[in-house]
């Protein structure tokens, strides 16, 4: 029993030692900040992506950016039964992104981010949309992952 307590301190020890801190949660290592931001669309998905952005405002950097976002959701029929009844859905998370570049001579690119999830159909309507919001936030992550990295790496 002792020798079980010891080896659960010990290891908590270690772990909280190892400084973990998530890869985007405050990055200090990013080299712009934005602007003005401007979210359009889907209002979960704003919610998510404005969050994660407000992070990179008001810093003081060299690379200056404006930021408008045009984001949408579908949820389309992937497959049916026998009976015409839906058994698969595709989730699918699309954004545009317009970005100036201010100091660049306000130089303006855009990109389109897009990802897709395909989810079996639930006989619990509760469930399953508990299931949608969940992906759709998801989805919404790996976007804000992919913007961030691509603003890191603008020269």
């Amino acid at each position: 029993m002792i020798k079980k307590i010891l080896i659960f301190i010990s290891i908590t020890l270690l772990i909280g030692a190892c400084d973990y801190k998530p890869l985007y949660s405050i990055n200090e290592n990013s080299n712009f900040n934005i602007v003005l931001l401007e979210i359009n669309g889907d209002k979960n998905i704003n919610n998510f992506l404005k969050n994660g952005l407000n992070i990179y405002k008001d810093k003081k950097s060299k690379k200056n950016y404006e930021v408008s976002l045009n984001t949408s959701y579908s949820k389309s029929i992937l497959a049916k039964d026998k009976t015409a009844n839906t058994t698969d859905y595709k989730l699918s998370v699309f954004v545009e992104m317009s970005l100036i570049d201010l100091s660049n001579d306000s130089i303006e690119k855009k990109i389109s981010f897009n990802e897709n999830l395909n989810i079996k159909k639930d006989t619990n309507n509760f469930n399953q949309a508990n299931y949608e919001n969940i992906s759709k936030i998801n989805l919404a992550e790996v976007i804000l992952e992919k913007i961030i990295l691509f603003l890191n790496n603008q020269k």
